[in-house]
């Protein structure tokens, strides 16, 4: 039998079709009902549905009216619960005792939190902080270092706004810095400086260090003196860092010091770094100094309490330490003592300091995060500055901010006078403690074995 050829149903084969129908004695009309019914059948149950719920209501106008309050007490609460202040994380890496400790103290006394409280977090600061700050809203406020690890952390962090940034010194600007863009608050500064006995400069006619002419000729006034002209707690990573850091800044300037710290962050070798920086010149003088007799034979070993004690005693001419480890100085030795910014090797042109600038960023910020961000920009008051720089030991960053002592006040002036404030060379270039503390064990390895086999 032969199949039947299938046609597309064209709207000529439609007409013809519904003509049939006619004939057939399918009116029009017929057709309509069909399709009245047919819409009466969805309806229907819609509508009695409605004419039940009317019933309940009449029944029970009290329960009705209860559910609609809870209905509508929902949701006010849901509105709530998404547009609340939430309480804020305010974590800390990598930051001395003293300066988050301050900074809680703080938190605890402001405004900011009246509505929502707040938990601190210290992360652990063995690890990399991109490691530890990947969930996005975990933290609200970070307080640390300015240095690597904050920077690549800029893009996530809420804009400074202007009125900040007038409140600080135009060095201590350039402080958290992209591009021209501030990414983080600067909020307190540490230094790396140079300390020294006043009688002794007085029965030598010694004028102070400041540069690196008078420095050396106190270092030749000074041997045979003393027992040792200099010291520094050499076994203390951040120590050797800071002061190798300050010698290539104050011997060369800032432009050798960038191209170190982008060799470094390139993730060059030691012995590179050695071949296409100064870093060969600084260790060699270093490895002079203690040929010579300038620096102690055991510096390298020495630990802050022994630098202590040769500032007790009066054995060295000159001693190098922060500003945090002058504060550990028993003050019975410390106000026999004159301190000041690293020796410069000429003050034609300002220069960069060693100085470490404590900042907070308000990270993943949101309509929910104000009070966080209220509280850190709140912190760049005179008097928030003041009452953190005299529990932390350290310099204020603000114009107007009070401070403790005279030192505090030097560190803010000398600071203030340079083209800016910089952290070490290691904390400027690596994010990963580990590559930090491996840097400063090549330096310490490389000035141990007076650079022998190097």
């Amino acid at each position: 039998m032969a199949k039947r050829k299938t046609r597309k149903n064209t709207s000529g084969e439609r007409a013809k079709a519904f003509a049939a129908r006619l004939r057939r004695g399918r009116k029009p009309l017929d057709l309509l009902e069909r399709g009245h019914a047919g819409v009466r059948r969805l309806i229907e149950p819609l509508a009695d549905g409605a004419r039940r719920a009317a019933s309940a209501v009449r029944k029970n106008p009290k329960r009705t009216l209860l559910a609609m309050i809870l209905l509508a007490l929902c949701a006010a609460l849901s509105f709530y619960a998404i547009t609340r202040p939430r309480a804020p994380v305010i974590a800390f890496y990598r930051v001395p005792d003293g300066v988050r400790n301050a900074i809680v103290s703080e938190a605890e006394e402001s405004g900011a939190f009246r509505e929502t409280d707040f938990r601190t977090l210290v992360l652990d600061e063995t690890r990399p902080l991109a490691a530890q700050t990947r969930r996005h809203g975990s933290i609200q406020l970070l307080f640390l270092e300015d240095g690597r690890a904050a920077a690549l952390l800029a893009e996530r962090s809420a804009a400074i706004p202007n009125g900040v940034g007038k409140a600080l010194p135009l060095s201590f600007r350039e402080s958290a810095r992209l591009a021209g863009e501030s990414y983080a608050v600067p909020l307190l500064a540490d230094h790396f400086e140079i300390a020294w006995p006043k009688a002794l400069f007085e029965r030598l006619s010694l004028p102070p260090p400041r540069t690196t002419a008078a420095f050396l000729d106190a270092v030749k006034a000074a041997t045979g003196q003393v027992r040792s002209p200099l010291v520094c707690a050499g076994s203390d990573d951040r120590q050797l860092l800071f002061l190798v850091s300050a010698m290539v800044s104050a011997r060369y300037g800032p432009d050798e010091r960038e191209r170190l710290v982008t060799a470094l962050r390139d993730g060059v070798s030691f012995a590179e770094a050695l071949s296409s920086t100064r870093l060969r010149d600084v260790l060699g003088e270093l490895v002079s100094w203690r040929e010579t007799g300038a620096l102690h034979p055991e510096w390298l070993k020495f630990r802050e309490r022994d630098v202590q004690g040769f500032m007790a005693e009066e054995y060295a001419a000159m001693a190098f330490m922060s500003l945090s480890a002058h504060r550990r100085v028993p003050l019975k030795t410390i106000v026999r003592h004159e301190s000041q910014f690293f020796p410069q090797e000429s003050f034609t042109a300002k220069n960069e300091l060693v100085a470490p600038v404590y900042v907070g960023m308000a990270l993943d910020s949101g309509p929910r995060d104000s009070p966080a961000r209220d509280f850190l920009f709140s912190l760049v008051g005179p008097k928030p500055q003041g009452r953190i720089a005299a529990r932390s030991g350290l310099a204020p960053v603000a114009l107007l901010a009070e401070t403790q002592d005279r030192q505090a006040e030097d560190v803010r002036y000398w600071i203030a006078a340079s083209a800016r404030a910089v952290p070490d060379v290691a904390t400027a270039a690596y994010d990963d403690p580990q590559r930090i503390t491996d840097l400063a064990r090549e330096i310490r390895t490389y000035l141990d074995m007076n650079g022998t086999g190097y």
